[in-house]
């Protein structure tokens, strides 16, 4: 092989090693999901003295920016600051060991490839020893 050729088929291997880097890229570009941009929705709490049930709703499909994997449920002990994490791909999660007549603040956050803003906290005060009380919880109309 003389060298114009060879000069030939290495500007062409370049160009088509060109090609693919900007193939990958672009389908890296394409696929990439983010973070959901709206929080997820608290519908529904049961509590009773020393346990909280939360239920919530997903991000709105259009809002999703993906698949979400699984959620982060926080809850703030409001007098002491302590907080309990829950990872789950349930839209639901129990909290136990709580103490009676202390307010906890709930927030639930939908986490795609990144964690999404948290949802509207919703304080929540556990009752005395024996008494379970269901709440479901009215959206926020603007």
């Amino acid at each position: 092989m003389d060298l114009i050729a060879l000069q030939s088929e290495c500007s062409w291997m370049k160009m088509v090693i060109k090609i693919i880097i900007k193939i990958h890229l672009f389908h890296c570009v394409c696929f990439i999901s983010l973070a959901p941009s709206s929080g997820s929705t608290i519908v529904k709490f049961i509590a009773n003295s020393t346990s909280l049930l939360l239920e919530w709703m997903p991000p709105s499909e259009d809002t999703r920016n993906g698949i979400v994997r699984e959620y982060l449920v926080m809850v703030e002990e409001e007098i002491t600051g302590r907080i309990w994490n829950i990872r789950t791909n349930e839209a639901h999660a129990i909290f136990r060991n709580l103490h009676p007549y202390y307010v906890y603040i709930s927030t639930v956050y939908a986490i795609t490839t990144a964690m999404g803003p948290p949802s509207e906290p919703i304080h929540i005060v556990t009752g005395e020893e024996g008494n379970i009380f269901i709440i479901t919880v009215m959206p926020k109309w603007d």
